[in-house]
């Protein structure tokens, strides 16, 4: 089975399980649509702030780690055929 969503709602799917919270959408939207880096360091910075990042993994995780592993699980999701390419 094929999941129906678009990339950026299985992009909030997966970002919900280290962060507390709604990313803002300015935040959110600048990230998918970023071509200078500029906007991911925002949202980095935003993860990082206190209260968003759950509090399980806050003493060893990164922003970084965060956005990355979100990144690694919609490709290897998308490779794998559970996504549909639109």
């Amino acid at each position: 089975m094929r999941s129906e969503k678009s990339k950026e709602q299985v992009f909030r799917d997966a970002f919900a399980l280290f962060v507390n919270g709604h990313i803002p959408d300015d935040i959110f939207n600048g990230y998918m649509s970023d071509t200078t880096g500029e906007a991911t360091l925002r949202l980095q910075h935003w993860i990082l702030d206190s209260g968003n990042m759950k509090g399980w993994i806050m003493d060893w995780c990164t922003g970084i780690g965060i956005i990355e592993a979100v990144e690694h699980l919609y490709k290897t999701a998308l490779e794998n055929g559970n996504l549909k390419k639109k």
